[in-house]
């Protein structure tokens, strides 16, 4: 089968991600997979998302991004707490599946994105339909509420999530069986390679081939030695550990060198971290950029960093690491999630095994003070960001539906 014979195919996502609206015809989110489905749209007939709607008298344009006619969107009921979706299981379980019924006649393939409340619904329907459908896993569930999170703080309400994520784990296995699988992590992958009949493994990757930056460019930005640009962008909230990066960035000043280190993002966290700063003493080094949603001057913060640090108790798999790999800032990781299938540990990026400052300070160190090491790293970067760009990463998965359906 050619690749062009899907332009004849229309294309449903299933997602239980919520969308925001206004009561218009435009639909806002601050979830980059959206963006990523903009990739598919050359490839097929047409594409459309079914996904929970919230409405929204007035909605924050600065963490949400609009999109219009290009992707249809048919609305599901939307939920604004998990425990009352499980609460009301059958009544919502109906409605989806009504909602579902009507939606994915309209379509040739489904295309189930888990994990979700609503996934289960979305397989049977696809399956009573006769519909081709495959499942495309963003995360372990286990794992998300396993991870650090406030959750876990005991209780009811911590048992009744966590009871609810190893029964949304048990299903994401059952309708796994026996379909095409496409994971997010090797930690995935491996999980559910036995029970599928093909299960490969992709990145969300937004990066276009041509913001990949180029060695000439990288070398202009990056003359000066002083001071060491540490960049982490990441939400602000208690998991992602930032409290590392601050202490990294200690460590270089106390070795003599002059630090600057920028945290993008926002979340509730952000005053403890303001505490811990202070605590330090270093409100001269550190530094909060917010929310930055335009992606000129995200990946133009990227470009002039030295140094990506992730330094998360709990992932998925991060985007903002291919991101800074594409940009030449070196990443510098803890072994948190997909970030050793993002980063090739001492070939694109370095991956620590341990939450060790000196750990961190001393590559750092050892970074800068071997240049040509250094330029290595960030080259390897690029080729590896241009092999996994956006299109390239639609090219493969559109290919690996080609290869595993039999359309007439």
């Amino acid at each position: 089968m050619e690749k062009n014979n899907l332009k004849q195919k229309s294309l449903l996502v299933v997602i239980d991600h919520h969308l925001l609206s206004n009561g218009t015809s435009y639909y806002s989110s601050n979830s980059l997979f959206f963006k990523f489905l903009n990739q598919f749209k050359p490839y097929f007939k047409n594409i459309a998302i079914s996904s929970p709607v919230v409405r929204q008298k007035t909605i924050n344009t600065k963490e949400n991004y609009e999109f219009k006619e290009d992707i249809e969107v048919l609305p599901r009921p939307a939920y604004k707490r998990l425990f009352l979706y499980y609460a009301l299981l059958p009544f919502y379980s109906l409605l989806n599946f009504l909602k579902m019924i009507s939606y994915f006649r309209k379509f040739d393939i489904i295309w189930i994105v888990t994990p979700g409340a609503s996934q289960l619904v979305a397989y049977f329907v696809a399956r009573i339909l006769k519909k081709s459908y495959f499942i495309y896993i963003i995360g372990n569930i286990r794992s998300i509420h396993q991870g650090g999170c406030p959750i876990h703080q005991g209780g009811f309400l911590s048992f009744f999530k966590n009871t609810f994520a190893a029964i949304e784990h048990l299903i994401n296995r059952y309708i796994t069986r026996n379909t095409l699988v496409f994971s997010l992590g090797k930690e995935i992958l491996d999980l559910h390679l036995q029970k599928s009949n093909r299960c490969v493994l992709v990145a969300t990757n937004l990066i276009e081939d041509e913001e990949i930056l180029s060695m000439q460019a990288w070398r202009k930005i990056h003359a000066a030695k002083e001071p060491i640009r540490l960049l982490s962008v990441t939400r602000l909230s208690q998991e992602k550990g930032l409290e590392l990066g601050i202490d990294i960035a200690l460590y270089l000043q106390e070795k003599g060198y002059k630090v600057q280190y920028v945290i993008a993002g926002k979340g509730p966290y952000e005053s403890n971290l303001k505490g811990y700063i202070q605590e330090k003493k270093m409100g001269s080094v550190v530094s909060f950029a917010g929310f930055i949603q335009d992606k000129k001057l995200i990946l133009d913060l990227y470009r002039k960093s030295d140094f990506f640090l992730l330094t998360s108790i709990s992932e998925g798999i991060p985007k903002t690491l291919f991101e800074a790999q594409a940009s030449g800032s070196v990443v510098l990781s803890t072994r948190v999630g997909g970030a050793p299938e993002v980063v090739e540990n001492g070939e694109t990026g370095f991956i620590f095994d341990s939450r060790s400052v000196p750990a961190f300070g001393d590559k750092i160190i050892d970074l800068i003070q071997k240049p040509a090491k250094r330029i290595k790293i960030v080259q390897n970067g690029f080729e590896k960001s241009k092999a996994s760009s956006a299109p390239k990463q639609a090219e493969k998965i559109t290919g690996e539906i080609i290869d595993y359906f039999d359309f007439d």
